[in-house]
């Protein structure tokens, strides 16, 4: 890896104008592949390799070659020695790393294996558990051998710089997290950041701002995590952008946090989704408010007629659904929480209960419609009358064949769903005494011999034709002139 040696300053300035600009290096490619390394280092299995004639066949003398073999000049040193010590144009050093996975090509580095002395080999295949390699050491000649990234004090790997190596910058890191999911932190936590290695990076630049201006940057190397020390309230931006040796990721990639010294402010806009307040007793209820900057998590309560039902912990959700329940007023409440404290709480009443009031004309037309009677409020009932021939409209009653109980324009006050029938009463015919729909001289008789005591009549309304309320021989002769057309009554 070629660390960048600009200071803090030139870094910021540099940011501030482009995220997007690179860093470029002269670099000059190897002519082999990646697949040509792989091959001409199969090709020395079985042999005996001792490049400078000393100590015998080592595990450094196969590297010796393979520097020879790639066109540049090999360097000294015990296998340890090739975690730090010069590399040619272009190589780059990869620190290892959970998840990292080498090439076909790379040089193993161990800083420990069986000794102090280390190890180096040259990996032919790889991938997040194991690598093959080809290698020698005390075995004496060159063999295939495979390891766990477990097998020693593991490094990393040499990469030359293969003609078929791409020779882009490394893309934009993914997926930037916090530890534990949260964007919200108080001013006396530290926050550990993670993100995705990035294909061919070689190091990590972490930017930190705060509130629009950058406070700080730093050189991550091949770490692909940073933790921040707790600091002051305000709107954080961490930024990270990948690197090797061909330059910086264009795109860099960003996470938004917030970090609090003081309780957070009330939750603003609480509602219902459908923003009513009237519910019936078969529906869920749900509820959504404005999400509070500095708030860690949200508690809600229920209550029914002055009485908490229960408290629940929302977490980071700004929203909470009620399973139906039963009749009754209520309250909702939300406050927002984080490590300083709670909010005040913000409520939202709505009532449970709504009643279908059905009315049945009973053999008649023209009655109401249906009426919704909400639970706690009494209802007027409708003014509207059903209608039927023959008949007086009495009012309702609760049953088919039952007793008027209520009136149109009643207070109904029952939580309940109810119908109502209408209650009929046989119109009275002026007239017609003995009930056979006519009026005639039979009539007239009745109402004499009523008069005189001799007859009690079951429809005395009938009789009383001058409405004089009594039922004399005059009441008989409007009958009688009435039955021959001479009178309307």
């Amino acid at each position: 890896m070629i660390k960048k040696r600009a200071t803090s300053v030139v870094l910021a300035i540099l940011l501030m104008f482009s995220l997007s600009s690179t860093i470029t290096l002269p670099v000059f490619a190897v002519s082999a592949t990646s697949n040509d390394a792989v091959i001409w280092a199969n090709s020395q299995i079985g042999k005996g390799l001792d490049y400078d004639g000393i100590y015998g066949t080592q595990c450094v003398d196969l590297i010796k070659y393979y520097y020879a073999y790639l066109g540049v000049s090999p360097v000294q040193g015990n296998g340890c020695d090739y975690a730090t010590n010069a590399l040619p144009s272009g190589w780059s050093r990869i620190k290892y790393y959970s998840g990292f996975v080498p090439q076909p090509g790379d040089i193993a580095v161990w800083t420990y294996s069986t000794t102090a002395n280390g190890h180096v080999a040259i990996v032919t295949s790889a991938d997040s558990s194991k690598m093959n390699v080809v290698e020698q050491n005390s075995h004496k000649t060159v063999r295939a051998w495979q390891y766990p990234y477990s097998y020693g004090t593991f490094y990393g790997v040499i990469r030359p710089n293969f003609s078929d190596m791409s020779t882009d910058p490394p893309e934009a890191p993914k997926n930037i997290r916090t530890s534990n999911g949260k964007k919200v932190f108080s001013d006396k936590e530290y926050i550990t950041f993670f993100w995705d290695a990035s294909v061919s990076a070689t190091d990590y630049w972490v930017y930190m701002w705060k509130d629009g201006q950058q406070i700080y940057v730093t050189d991550m190397g091949n770490a692909t995590s940073f933790t921040s020390a707790p600091t002051s309230k305000g709107r954080y931006t961490l930024i990270v952008r990948a690197g090797n040796s061909f330059g910086y990721s264009n795109g860099p990639a960003s996470i938004d946090f917030v970090v609090y010294d003081d309780i957070p402010d009330s939750p603003q806009n609480l509602k219902t989704i459908n923003n009513r307040t009237e519910f019936s007793t078969s529906e869920s209820i749900s509820f959504t408010w404005d999400s509070v900057s500095t708030a860690t998590n949200y508690i809600v309560s229920l209550w029914r007629n002055g009485v908490m039902l229960y408290e629940t912990d929302m977490n980071e959700t700004t929203g909470f659904t009620s399973a139906p329940i039963m009749p009754g007023k209520y309250t909702f409440t939300v406050k927002a929480k984080n490590n300083y404290g709670a909010s005040n709480s913000v409520t939202f009443d709505f009532t449970v209960g709504l009643y279908t009031i059905t009315y049945s004309s009973n053999g008649g037309t023209g009655g109401p419609g249906k009426q919704t009677k909400i639970y706690g409020k009494p209802l007027i009932l409708s003014t509207i009358e059903p209608t039927k021939g023959g008949y007086n409209f009495c009012g309702w009653a609760t049953e088919p064949n039952g007793l008027v109980k209520y009136k149109p324009g009643s207070i109904y006050t029952e939580e309940r769903d109810i119908t109502l029938y209408a209650v009929w009463e046989k119109a009275t015919k002026f007239g017609d005494v003995n009930g056979d729909g006519t009026v005639d001289a039979v009539d007239a008789r009745w109402v004499l011999q009523a008069a005189a005591g001799m007859r009690t009549l079951a429809n005395t309304a009938a009789a009383d034709v001058n409405g004089d309320n009594q039922i004399d021989a005059v009441d008989a002769r409007w009958i009688l002139q009435a039955a021959a057309g001479m009178r309307a009554l």
